[in-house]
């Protein structure tokens, strides 16, 4: 199935099948980070779909601007271990597909004032981070492709530290950043301060110094990050979607507002823009409502 001479981009040392597979590896990175952004809100066909068309389609030809000898590489385009042919490309395709998703059950207000949607479990969050932050030391440190000789032995120390370096500070950065901020440290801030860090060194962890790599921590750019989608997705931003209809997971003991089809069971519901509006309310009122009993 794999065609064609591909001797002028392999490696020295690898055999096509093993860099096949580490690209593939690459390819599969670029597919799931969209999964992130639309999590539980699109039906698993969907996921294939737009999975399929990574794999095929984007990344092939992004992979081969920046690594196969195309129109980036040509004008001195360095790209290490995948910042842009892995991460920049799945980042942009969850971005697109969380625009035109729209913004979360109770994520605003009335007003259009974000909320934050707090994870289930720090504990769990916080496991999953420092898997990734492990895991990328292979992700950037086999992106060498062999461990044989000094040189190569060096350059590989080199990027283990600057990807740890990065991470470290990023975490600490945020961490400090939204203690003086918000009174206290954001720790699921934090977590995606590591994860944003590991993403900014990934491109240059073989050529930057240890302090290049400190600098380079994605920390504060994640807090940017959040305000730029809270604009993208606010009440006022949403009036330039072309989307009429919205799905929403409904709730058997929540009221249909006046003039909504009656929700005899758990499903998804199509509403138009003002209706899905009305019944975003009525759940968050039922749910505020549960709260303040549990309280009392």
């Amino acid at each position: 199935m794999v065609q064609g001479d591909y001797s002028a981009i392999l490696p020295e040392g690898v055999p096509l099948f093993a860099y096949l597979i580490f690209q593939t590896v690459f390819c599969a990175t670029s597919a799931t980070i969209v999964s992130g952004a639309m999590a539980e809100r699109t039906k698993f066909l969907s996921y294939c779909i737009y999975s399929f068309c990574i794999s095929a389609f984007i990344y092939p030809i992004s992979g081969h601007w920046i690594w196969g000898g195309g129109w980036l590489s040509d004008l001195g385009f360095h790209d290490f271990a995948g910042s842009t042919a892995v991460h920049m490309v799945g980042g942009i395709c969850a971005c697109i597909g969380a625009a035109i998703l729209g913004p979360r059950l109770g994520k605003y207000d009335k007003d259009g004032k974000p909320r934050a949607i707090l994870g289930h479990s720090l504990s769990l969050g916080a496991l999953g981070v420092f898997i990734l932050w492990f895991c990328w030391f292979g992700f950037n440190g086999a992106s060498t492709v062999s461990m044989t000789g000094d040189n190569t032995l060096v350059s590989a120390g080199l990027i283990f530290v600057n990807t740890n370096m990065s991470a470290a500070v990023a975490c600490c950065v945020t961490m400090l950043y939204t203690w003086l901020r918000y009174k206290k440290p954001d720790v699921g801030m934090t977590m995606n301060a590591a994860l944003a860090g590991l993403v900014a060194v990934t491109a240059g962890c073989d050529a930057v110094s240890i302090g290049g790599a400190a600098i380079i921590n994605g920390g504060p750019n994640t807090e940017n990050a959040k305000i730029f989608m809270d604009w993208l997705l606010t009440k006022e931003a949403q009036e330039l979607s072309v989307a009429t209809s919205y799905r929403y997971p409904v709730r058997t003991d929540v009221s249909a507002p006046e003039g909504l089809p009656a929700l005899d069971e758990v499903d998804l519901v199509d509403y138009d823009r003002d209706q899905a509006t009305a019944m975003k309310e009525a759940v968050l009122e039922k749910f505020e409502s549960e709260i303040m009993s549990n309280r009392t």
